[in-house]
């Protein structure tokens, strides 16, 4: 469809959204989720004990948080344009100029690997230099608008989300202690990190959540197992009472005393205070009317729990590509160096992908930051990353190797120097001081050779002169004899 608009034909488009994306919700609450004990702040508890609890889970969020603490971050200007430039190294003195250092917040957002989401609230404060108040204080003067901090709003403490009409996420609603008065943040104030978008949910989805069921299957087969070991050690408690204590029509007192048996029965246990009395008492043929003895189960078991635990740990581990930590925990575990490499890069690779998302929602809250501030950029810089991958230096090398093998001009090349010194970890020259590189050695072989002469006179090195080029090594060593 067309109209005249200035004597010119413009196309109308339908800007409408018309559909939706069918996430389920209703007064603020996520409804995705088909377990009740999976759903909210009961979800959020329940991802904080199997992390705090259990030890392949543990394993997981340490292998994470070690990891992401070791990478490196930087800000990458818009282009090299001085102004650009400026923009990018205000924000770098944002990044650490915050009451929680910069390492510290990421470990924070990285938070919604276990939970499936981190909400963090944008604090500002206005550069003023020193203060006395600590949440004001900066290491910069210049009047500029800056992170104060980015604080974490902990899942198990929001308990609901605000949308418009529209279906778009407007504010998130927050109970924390010790008040748990109700505090809306809007979104503007707010970055809110995910691990994944399904149907558009602010909750996203927990690493835990797949492990889930073999993480309470576990837990169980591992307090019974505790539970048949104890009773193992101390036998099955078997009790003998009179018959008629054990009728319905057993006084007040004898059922009393029938309860107080079965609490005896049930607190057997074999440890410092072990410790049981019981009645003397005879029938009339003189039988003992009280009795107790501890049953011992013999045989072997038909299963073996070890196995199952173990089964369970590895699909745990599975679930967030991290089995590789079992690796040679085990003689079912085991695996080549080749595997054991493969399953490392894949998780690294799992987590470049969680930073690479870290830095693209960071994206809207420098967006934000530079609304504030006046600078005369077109597009403002951008945070980013390291690989969390450690190159191989010999492979690098036979692969530098091979280019140069092959013709291709790789050396002098500042920007490829300057990547070698830093994945080989060497430093770099000072900036200003001579450093022949080795193209240079075997490019101008004629200047070298000149040089040479000037240091070193063949005849007093006690060399031969030769007829056309002289002999350099010979030349070298001499020098160094010298």
């Amino acid at each position: 469809m067309t109209e005249l608009t200035h004597g010119r034909k413009e196309t109308l488009v339908d800007m409408r959204s018309l559909g939706a994306t069918g996430l389920k919700r209703n007064g603020g609450y996520i409804r995705e989720e088909y377990l009740p004990q999976l759903t909210g702040t009961r979800a959020a508890d329940l991802y904080q004990e199997m992390g705090d609890t259990d030890p392949v889970c543990g394993g997981i969020l340490y292998a994470i948080d070690i990891l992401a603490r070791g990478v490196g971050w930087r800000v990458e200007p818009a282009s090299g344009r001085a102004e650009d430039r400026e923009a990018a190294d205000f924000l770098e003195t944002c990044m650490y100029d915050m009451q929680t250092s910069w390492i510290d917040t990421i470990s924070e957002v990285l938070g919604f690997i276990r939970f499936g989401h981190s909400v963090h609230e944008i604090v500002y404060k206005r550069r003023g230099g020193p203060s006395e108040a600590r949440w004001l204080r900066s290491k910069y003067a210049d009047g500029r608008i800056g992170w104060r901090d980015l604080p974490i709003r902990s899942a198990n403490t929001i308990v609901r989300w605000v949308f418009d009409p529209a279906g778009n996420l407007e504010a998130v609603v927050q109970q924390a202690p010790p008040t748990y008065a109700e505090t809306i943040i809007p979104m503007d104030r707010c970055i809110l990190f995910r691990k994944s978008v399904q149907k558009g949910s602010p909750e996203g989805q927990s690493i835990f959540r797949p492990a889930y069921r073999s993480y309470w299957l576990k837990k169980n087969i591992e307090n019974i197992e505790s539970i048949g070991v104890e009773r193992d050690l101390a036998g099955l408690p078997c009790m003998w009472v009179p018959q008629s204590i054990l009728s319905d029509s057993a006084t007040a007192e004898e059922k009393a005393i029938l309860a107080r048996i079965e609490a005896i029965g049930k607190g057997i246990r074999r440890d410092e205070q072990e410790c049981l009395i019981m009645p003397l008492a005879y029938d009339d043929q003189g039988h003992s009317m009280y009795d107790v003895k501890l049953l011992s189960s013999g045989g072997t078991r038909q299963f073996n729990t070890s196995e199952i635990v173990q089964r369970y740990d590895h699909r745990i581990a599975m679930s967030a590509l991290a089995d590789f930590l079992l690796m040679g925990q085990n003689s079912s575990s085991t695996g080549s160096f080749a595997m054991h490499q493969d399953k490392t890069g894949m998780f690294g690779r799992a987590l470049n992908a969680y930073l690479d998302g870290v830095s693209e929602t960071l994206d809207g809250a420098v967006a934000k930051l530079f609304e504030l501030n006046t600078f005369d950029i077109s597009e403002h810089p951008r945070i980013v990353h390291d690989n969390i991958e450690q190159i191989d230096v010999e492979k690098m090398g036979r692969y530098i190797q091979s280019l140069s093998a092959a013709g291709m001009p790789i050396f002098p090349n500042p920007t490829i120097e300057k990547f070698l010194y830093e994945v080989a970890g060497i430093p770099r020259p000072p900036d200003g001081e001579a450093a022949v590189s080795v193209s240079q050695r075997v490019a101008e072989p004629e200047g070298m050779r000149g040089e040479l002469r000037e240091i070193v006179d063949p005849a007093d090195a006690g060399c031969e002169p030769q007829q056309g080029s002289p002999d350099l090594d010979a030349l070298t060593l001499a020098a160094l004899g010298a």
